[in-house]
């Protein structure tokens, strides 16, 4: 019996981490609904969903304030908007009620009743405007202003030798697993039936690249499975796979349907083991 957990990746470069989320803020301003659609735009370039931050808790809101004093801009659209119903306050991501909110006095107003999405004022913004710095105001999503892009469920994981970086990974595995007070390593995959049901998690995930345990880093072109000796007799290779390419690539991803590269969606590639990516653990019994 195995349990199997899909584990994610490191916040991307240039980007902030905090607890599970990893947060952008951008240099350029745009609307509200542009803003949107930029933060979803740029998560595919890393594989995952993004959005405008939501700011669910003091902590949240409070490294983010952080991180805005510390730009170069004042002041910063966040995800929450009543553009559904006025005076009714949700996040954009996810269609929540806003539970935790941080509005300066007076605030929301909907002043002359198109200020309908909100902003994060850094601590500049109170000395030209009494009691909104490091607060939310309300106005209108039409104006242009610094965004605030998030990505979901985030791990630092940080190493640089492929090997280390192999061995690093089946460390996370087993920590992991022990946790359960089990036994693990990154995943086998000896057959069709294993291979379509983790497809199935992958698409059903927010991510579309995920390690497995497959790798030659032995002897070139005989695959065998993390932590074990056993050939990875059963394959799933996308086109021209694998191609070693540069004479390194000796650990094996697996990419979801929604991977962006032709022909190497909803197969195995081969890969640097020194890339970051997203990886699946298997716990045994």
């Amino acid at each position: 019996i195995s349990l199997v957990i899909l584990a994610y990746g490191r916040c991307p470069s240039g980007w902030h981490q905090y607890l599970t989320n990893c947060f952008h803020l951008s240099r350029d301003k745009e609307t509200m609904p542009n803003a949107e659609i930029l933060c979803e735009r740029i998560a595919k370039q890393y594989h995952g969903k993004g959005s405008l931050a939501t700011v669910n808790d003091a902590g949240t809101d409070k490294f983010l304030m952080d991180l805005i004093d510390a730009s170069n801009a004042s002041s910063y659209f966040n995800g929450l908007n009543s553009l559904s119903e006025d005076g009714k306050w949700t996040w954009i991501r996810n269609g929540a009620s806003a539970t935790y909110i941080n509005w300066a006095s007076d605030q929301p107003n909907n002043r002359g009743g198109e200020e309908l999405c909100a902003l994060m004022n850094g601590a500049a913004i109170g000395q030209k405007f009494p009691g909104q710095g490091r607060k939310w105001t309300d106005d209108p999503c039409s104006s242009s202003f610094n965004y605030i892009c998030e990505i979901p469920q985030c791990n630092l994981i940080i190493v640089d030798v492929h090997s280390l970086y192999l061995m690093f990974m089946k460390v996370m595995c087993g920590i992991i697993a022990r946790s359960y007070g089990k036994t693990g390593r990154l995943a086998a995959v000896p057959d069709v039936g294993t291979d379509t049901f983790l497809f199935n998690l992958i698409d059903a995930s927010q991510y579309d690249s995920y390690w497995i345990g497959a790798n030659d880093l032995v002897e070139e072109g005989k695959f065998v499975w993390s932590g074990t000796t056993m050939k990875a007799t059963y394959a799933k290779w996308g086109q021209d796979q694998p191609d070693n390419r540069g004479g390194t690539e000796h650990c094996t991803a697996m990419r979801g349907k929604d991977f962006p590269f032709i022909g190497f969606n909803a197969s195995w590639t081969d890969n640097l083991c020194t890339d970051l990516n997203n990886y699946i653990c298997e716990i045994t019994e």
